[in-house]
């Protein structure tokens, strides 16, 4: 009786554990299909003046480039992000080439860079990459040919410059806080030009030369006329007369006589037309030369004439010589260019500021906390560099800039300030 009630239990037990394997917890699964997945917009575009993207041959410089000529423009471009949507740079490379640019270097052709900043036109490092501020960059290429001693050497060379920007998508900005631990603090500043610094110089004499060579006229007398207009009011003429008392074979006037009986008769007639000219003008004779030289240094217009009334004239020149124009004297433009600071301080501690304008140097150490603004960065670079010796350094109470302005007029410098 005992056996059977033990199989009973058993039995009872293997279907309670049969039903407890099959028991189910409460769950529930969700489905969601055909979601879209996209590539971001890389959409960087050059155009030119035109709007059009660029392509080979788009400017042509021909003939135009001459040995003091003032710059020209060549081209302009604009680089359009349109609807770029991921974080990009750019590098805009020049590259000139042919027999008017030799490899080894030494062209006599200037070709700079500028770019649009603010509504003013700075220079650019073509040999560097940088990051696009705006939606649209504006570019434009000068062409200049500076005076130089190799000059005549280039006459009639070609040559061509190959124009190439490249857009390259970079790593985004980092949030504050994950920041490089070596250079945590992300301190810019943009250096622009406000005035174009210019050298002071002195005044000019006019010089006029009238060359009588070897011009060899007949005896006799010979009759002078000397007329001249300086463009400021001195307008006369003066006449004279030469006495040759020689015989015609002997010819006594050479070129050199000629020029030194000139000077020192030629004020023998109409006394107050020559003493109006000799207020205003010197007159020598330096071997067959006659040289008139301006007492005031300012641009003129003069036009003086001297024609010989005898047969036998000497070899005189259809028109004036100018061997220096007038001019006045030119005070200069002292260079003021403007630093403006950006970025954020994410880290208490000292900054190094470094200054170069191609002769003075000067690197400083500002100390920087968090709490700092752009303005308030420059107010401390303004402090630090307030010793430079050919600078006058200031910045304005709640302005990110700091303006360097030139104690001396002197030609435009390229200033460089680094953090």
């Amino acid at each position: 009786m005992k056996k059977k009630i033990g199989l009973s239990l058993f039995a009872v037990l293997v279907i309670a554990i049969a039903i407890m394997g099959t028991v189910a917890y409460f769950s529930k699964s969700f489905t969601s299909e055909d979601n879209i997945a996209a590539a971001a917009i890389f959409d960087v575009d050059v155009v030119n003046k035109d709007g059009k993207t660029i392509g080979n041959a788009e400017f042509n410089l021909g003939d135009k480039l001459y040995p003091g000529m003032k710059p020209i423009e060549a081209y302009s471009f604009i680089i359009n992000k349109n609807n770029t949507e991921v974080p990009v740079e750019y590098k805009v490379q020049l590259t000139p080439s042919g027999n008017l640019f030799p490899e080894a270097g030494g062209s006599p052709i200037a070709i700079s860079l500028k770019k649009e900043v603010g509504g003013v036109w700075v220079d650019v490092d073509y040999s560097t990459s940088f990051k696009p501020s705006n939606d649209n960059e504006q570019f434009k290429i000068l062409v200049d040919w500076p005076h130089g001693d190799n000059d005549i050497d280039f006459q009639g060379k070609t040559g061509s410059i190959k124009l190439e920007v490249v857009a390259t998508q970079v790593d985004g900005d980092e949030e504050p806080g994950e920041t490089d631990p070596g250079n945590p603090n992300e301190i810019q500043g943009v250096v622009v030009n406000t005035v174009e610094g210019e050298e002071a110089s002195e005044g000019k004499s006019e010089i006029v030369v009238f060359d009588f060579g070897e011009g060899k006229p007949s005896g006799g007398n010979s009759g002078w006329n000397f007329s001249y207009n300086d463009g400021a009011g001195v307008d006369a003429i003066i006449r004279q007369t030469i006495y040759d008392y020689l015989p015609p074979e002997e010819n006594r006037f050479d070129g050199v006589r000629l020029a030194k009986n000139l000077v020192d008769n030629i004020n023998e007639s109409r006394i107050a037309a020559w003493m109006n000219f000799k207020a205003a003008w010197d007159l020598r004779n330096e071997g067959s030369k006659v040289i008139f030289t301006s007492k005031e240094k300012k641009d003129y217009n003069v036009k003086i004439t001297i024609s010989y009334s005898n047969q036998g004239h000497p070899n005189i020149p259809e028109n004036q010589i100018n061997e220096q124009d007038g001019s006045p004297a030119h005070p200069g433009v002292k260079q003021v260019s403007t630093l403006t600071i950006h970025g954020t301080v994410h880290k208490d501690g000292p900054h190094a500021v470094s200054f170069s304008d191609g002769t003075e140097n000067m690197t400083k150490t500002i100390n920087l906390v968090k709490a700092d603004t752009p303005a308030s960065i420059a107010a401390k670079i303004a402090n630090e560099f307030g010793d430079l010796q050919g600078w006058n350094v200031k910045n304005s109470e709640g302005s990110a800039d700091v303006v360097f302005t030139a104690k001396a007029a002197a030609a435009n410098k390229e200033i460089a300030i680094t953090f």
